[in-house]
């Protein structure tokens, strides 16, 4: 647990912890990921609300298949990389209060998605990919600026 502390890089050598099922990163000051934390295949929850991400590589996902629940809340995200469409087996995950203004396909091929919590973002429309999510049990998509066709 590396939470509530004044972080604003992750070292590296974070990649090296082969056997890690669980990161709490919540409460730093992020603003980026190293390449390397998608090399913890086997990691199953990852939680990085309250930081200042702007950003995520498509590599620091890519190879997270295992991971369960992402948590992006609070931060300053705009877009989330095509790589999360490589998330098969997550279950729950929450980008709100960030500054999303579109999703990608991706979003829609997410098989185990049960929680999907985007509220407070600013998304002006919702992907069509969406009812594809067969799984999906709560959608959370208040406080954006979605409007009609």
């Amino acid at each position: 647990d590396l939470s509530d502390n004044n972080l604003l890089v992750l070292p590296k050598e974070i990649g090296s912890l082969k056997k890690l099922m669980k990161l709490n990163l919540g409460k730093n000051n992020l603003t980026s990921l190293p390449a390397e934390i998608g090399k913890l295949e086997t990691i199953k929850t990852l939680i990085l609300y309250q930081n200042s991400l702007r950003v995520l590589a498509p590599e620091s996902l890519q190879n997270l298949s295992g991971l369960k629940f992402l948590d992006l809340g609070l931060n300053q995200l705009e877009e989330l990389p095509d790589s999360v469409s490589g998330l098969k087996s997550l279950v729950s995950l929450d980008i709100s209060w960030n500054s999303l203004r579109k999703l990608s396909k991706g979003i829609g091929q997410l098989p185990s998605l049960e929680i999907l919590d985007m509220s407070r973002n600013e998304l002006r429309r919702l992907p069509d990919s969406l009812h594809s999510l067969s799984s999906l049990e709560v959608l959370r998509v208040r406080h954006n600026e979605l409007v009609e066709r």
